[in-house]
């Protein structure tokens, strides 16, 4: 189940929009000639952007992610609360559907994405051995 595959590409398209916007606000801070300060946020802001979407497309792109195993919790409306195996608890909202994979206490996958940390997959182990 790969549901957040999407909402990475639509970010990383958010993150192009922004970078094309602060450039166009340096080159305006950069020919009225206002106070340099304003040019090094925006430079700071255009290469942090630009190593977060470079990030993201790179992890999109090979495919090689970093997989925790963890078992359901507790199923609440649309959202899973996984606990993983260090012991800590994630939560995950499921509104795109796919709720009615996943049952308690069942032991499922989850697919982190190796630079960015993104979570990319969720696969209960039942269904991935089918």
């Amino acid at each position: 189940m790969k549901l957040y595959q999407s909402n990475l590409k639509f970010t990383v398209v958010v993150l192009c929009l922004n970078i094309i916007n602060m450039m166009v606000q340096l080159l305006n801070f950069k020919f009225t000639r206002l106070q340099p300060g304003f040019g090094i946020l925006f430079g700071t802001l255009i290469t942090l952007s630009l190593l977060m979407s470079s990030f993201i497309v790179i992890d999109l792109s090979r495919k090689n992610y970093r997989v925790q195993v963890g078992k359901v919790v507790l199923i609440k409306n649309y959202r899973v609360h996984i606990q993983k195996s260090n012991g800590k608890m994630k939560k995950v909202d499921l509104k795109f559907g796919g709720i009615d994979q996943f049952s308690l206490g069942q032991p499922v996958e989850l697919h982190y994405a190796r630079l960015s940390r993104y979570l990319v997959a969720i696969h209960g182990v039942d269904e991935k051995m089918k």
